[in-house]
């Protein structure tokens, strides 16, 4: 078995460096480079996402409360126009 072959001077793949980077595994690493910022791309528009409807659900919670503490005012406005209607009533009739 020879160590060199005849047409490169190249040595055989069964006695190469397998740590030594080749073109192939930095074609690789550039892929995984690429698959990796894809993939934080993703993460950061996921996160932003559940940002967005946590934001939009605080929102909704807000003008639920803000709607309700106007419905209890406009309910306590009625009731003390309903009082004081009874009470013109009765000081006009009744005395």
């Amino acid at each position: 078995m020879k160590f060199f072959n005849k047409k490169s001077n190249q040595i055989p793949k069964e006695f190469r460096d397998i740590d030594k980077p080749t073109k192939l595994k930095r074609k690789h690493s550039r892929f995984n480079v690429i698959a990796n910022i894809k993939d934080f791309k993703i993460e950061q528009m996921q996160k932003l996402e559940i940002a967005k409807a946590e934001f939009i659900a605080e929102e909704k919670d807000e003008k639920v409360r803000r709607q309700k503490e106007i419905d209890f005012i406009n309910g306590v406005g009625k009731l003390i126009t309903w009082l004081l209607i009874i009470a013109v009533i009765y000081f006009i009739f009744i005395r």
